[in-house]
């Protein structure tokens, strides 16, 4: 009695396993299969070295966030495909301050680096931000989306 419970419970395990494996093969090779994005962030021909890039696509569903790199470099994960929006975020780096208030020494590691980065940044329009008034705009594919440049002016 107990070896028919147990191939029972076997027989449920396997029939399971083998349900939730085709349902996850099912719904990874559909058309909703994220696609990823590499490319470089320029504004006016001088490469950009901070913010972040965020694709909007025709459904509103939004990408990862890319972090741009300081070498102008982003990269996105996973971002909606066909026809995105582009929207970029650039914030000035902040200034270090003391917990009174006060600017930190020249001297504090804290406050090297962000002057490093001050020195590094470069200022883009805010109209950027809003992806409805960026005007910019990329064709992502699904897979891997190399070379998907962004030029601000």
């Amino acid at each position: 009695m107990i070896w028919r419970q147990t191939i029972c419970a076997r027989r449920g395990f396997l029939v399971g396993l083998a349900t939730a494996s085709l349902v996850g093969a099912l719904g990874c090779s559909g058309g909703d299969r994220p696609a990823s994005v590499s490319g470089r962030v320029t504004y006016n021909g001088k490469t950009v070295t901070s913010g972040v890039v965020v694709l909007i696509g025709e459904d509103g569903k939004a990408s990862d966030p890319g972090a741009v790199q300081p070498d102008g470099t982003y990269s996105i994960a996973k971002s909606p495909v066909g026809t995105v929006k582009v929207s970029f975020d650039n914030p000035p780096p902040p200034e270090t301050r003391t917990s009174s208030g006060g600017k930190l020494p020249a001297d504090d590691p804290e406050s090297k680096e962000n002057a490093q980065a001050a020195a590094r940044y470069v200022a883009t329009p805010p109209k950027y931000k809003d992806p409805a008034q960026s005007g910019l705009t990329l064709e992502i594919k699904k897979g891997k989306n190399d070379g998907k440049d962004i030029e601000l002016r």
